[in-house]
């Protein structure tokens, strides 16, 4: 407790600390959040859940509960949340699945009887690592399987299971065991799969267990599969591993090949395009984002395009050349600015159509522009969390009613420098690094 009055007396000096702040330890809630944050969650009832790499953890507005294997988690590592029609919410898992409802955990497992033939036996819920799960227009759930990260000990063949609330189908699908990583449905109703040894450009290449890419992109509904894969004009073998769907429903899928080239799909209900080098897409796209003005935004691992009334438009610089740029996140504020986080910096489009700039440079703290992430508080101030060297993380405020720039003092309230920065949706701020948390809210 002497920690978080310390803490608190610290930022009582600072001008734009005008919320409350509360720090979780060890020392103050032993059930904090330890690991790395694989992904976060906020329910209904207004818990916030994160997954990390050691467990589950829920903030029930006063402090954190952790989940155990004992207490009804199915595997350590948590992969994703998705919550259900009924309130319940289902937590994927490295050894399957758990859920969660009423105050109980139960892990979700396989009811086998001897009897069963093998076929009947995948008729169960999966119990090896779910990569995602999808809530459809039914309110039936889908579960993919396989392996989305590079950790051979994890490895597992991908596998499609629909969920229709009472039984489960598994799904034999077209994707030659790869793991499946990304599904979305379409206006039609027709499922689509991707699937693919992940790979994330830039970080750590091609992930699969051979050092190998292949991948396929499928549709399904109703017992029957449409391949897409093969229709891809373009030499070399490629993984599908990112779906986006925009508001006028047509789906954008990301692919990348052995040979480093990037292609975009898009399926407009009828037929599909490619989009890539060649003809003005630049690389791998890894970030999709639509904004009010229907802009859509596209970033990748080598520069930033968007697409307005069809028309593929690009950031450049003064002498009229593509910045070449690994686009992290791509977020829209209160006031209708839209925030690219990228390695060269923070890019803003403002609401009044201009572009604005921001690194280390003119005002970003730390030593490196490798901005990962922002997050908007209830004052409409953007928080920005940067990578520098050494593993070291920054946080800068930026103030978009007059562009004002604030170094944010994380070396006077934290040791270990928050690595994952969360927005609620009612605006509260989460810094979230291992066994250290940070909330910052009105």
């Amino acid at each position: 407790m002497t920690i978080f009055l310390i803490i608190l007396f610290a930022f009582n000096n600072l001008s734009f600390s005008q919320g409350i702040w509360e720090v979780f330890t060890k020392n103050n809630d032993p059930s904090t959040p330890k690991g790395f944050a694989n992904t976060t969650f906020e329910d209904k009832q207004n818990n916030f859940w994160v997954g990390t790499n050691l467990g589950l953890f829920m903030y029930n507005g006063s402090k954190w509960k952790r989940f155990r294997k004992k207490d009804g988690l199915k595997g350590v590592i948590v992969t994703t949340f998705v919550q259900d029609n009924k309130g319940a919410i289902w937590i994927g898992t490295n050894r399957g699945l758990s859920t969660y409802k009423d105050g109980k955990l139960i892990a979700k497992k396989q009811k086998v009887k001897l009897s069963l033939k093998l076929s009947e036996m995948a008729n169960t819920f999966p119990i090896n690592y779910i990569s995602n799960i999808y809530k459809d227009s039914k309110e039936n759930l889908w579960f993919g399987t396989g392996l989305k990260k590079s950790t051979p000990f994890l490895y597992s063949l991908g596998a499609l299971v629909k969920y229709d609330g009472e039984r489960c189908t598994a799904i034999r699908t077209k994707m030659n065991g790869h793991p499946i990583i990304d599904m979305m449905e379409d206006d039609e109703g027709y499922m689509w799969v991707a699937s693919g040894w992940d790979c994330d450009p830039g970080m750590h290449g091609c992930t699969g267990p051979d050092g190998v890419y292949a991948g396929h992109l499928a549709k399904y509904k109703d017992g029957e599969w449409e391949s897409y894969y093969d229709q891809i004009p373009y030499s070399g073998d490629w993984i599908i591993n990112k779906i986006y769907k925009d508001k006028k429903g047509n789906l954008w899928f990301s692919a990348l090949s052995n040979k480093n080239v990037g292609c975009v799909i898009k399926y407009d209900g009828e037929e599909m395009r490619f989009f890539t080098k060649n003809n003005g897409l630049l690389n791998y796209v890894r970030v999709y984002f639509e904004d009010s003005n229907d802009i859509l935004w596209l970033g990748g691992g080598r520069g930033l395009a968007f697409i307005l009334n069809d028309k593929y438009q690009f950031l450049r610089n003064n002498s009229n050349e593509i910045i070449s740029l690994r686009v992290n996140t791509i977020k829209e504020d209160s006031k209708k600015n839209v925030w690219i986080c990228s390695n060269f910096g923070i890019y803003v489009y403002t609401n009044e159509g201009n572009w604005k700039k921001f690194n280390i440079q003119n005002g970003l703290s730390g030593d490196s522009n490798n901005i990962l992430r922002i997050g908007e508080d209830f004052e409409g101030k953007i928080w920005a969390l940067s990578k520098g060297r050494r593993m070291k993380y920054y946080i800068t405020k930026i103030n978009p009613e007059n562009w004002s720039v604030e170094s944010f003092p994380t070396d006077k309230f934290i040791e270990n420098i928050p690595y994952v920065l969360v927005e609620a949706s009612n605006k509260d701020l989460w810094f979230i690094s291992n066994g250290h948390v940070i909330k910052y809210s009105q």
